[in-house]
């Protein structure tokens, strides 16, 4: 057992120098092109935009007072401020679902959405921003 151990010490701390020497490699850091990274800042100025609301229900038109570097969500916390609109949103990790508006859930099969010139912006409402005359449909449709 001793021969065997005296030859393996060796060969244990050579791999180990060695798997050191490696990973040293692989995590050296290598110099990147320097890229211009100017970073284009939106100006802010107002805009308006509408919220059309169709719960299955009823139906109401909002317009606001906005500005374009606000998202679609500033868009429904003002509407909800100042009117008599209320909703809840439920948050996944990879969607949105809109449970409720103003007091009243979608029926079985039906969803309700947000859509933009026919696209639905649901999962994005904190990252789309507004576009100026924009017009913003929350409604009901079905799956």
């Amino acid at each position: 057992m001793k021969k065997s151990t005296k030859i393996f010490i060796p060969i244990y701390m050579a791999i180990l120098v060695l798997s050191s020497l490696y990973i040293k490699s692989v995590l050296r850091e290598s110099p990147l092109d320097k890229k211009s990274t100017k970073k284009i800042e939106e100006q802010a100025y107002s805009i308006n935009v509408t919220l059309k609301v169709n719960n299955g229900i009823n139906a109401n038109t909002y317009q606001v007072q906005k500005e374009n570097t606000d998202s679609v969500r500033d868009l429904l916390e003002e509407v909800r401020n100042n009117n008599n609109f209320s909703y809840e949103i439920t948050e996944y990790l990879h969607k949105n679902e809109i449970d409720t508006v103003n007091k009243i859930k979608s029926s079985e099969g039906y969803i309700l959405i947000i859509e933009i010139y026919v696209q639905d912006i649901t999962n994005s409402l904190g990252d789309e921003y507004l576009k100026k005359d924009g017009i913003y449909e929350l409604k009901l449709i079905k799956l």
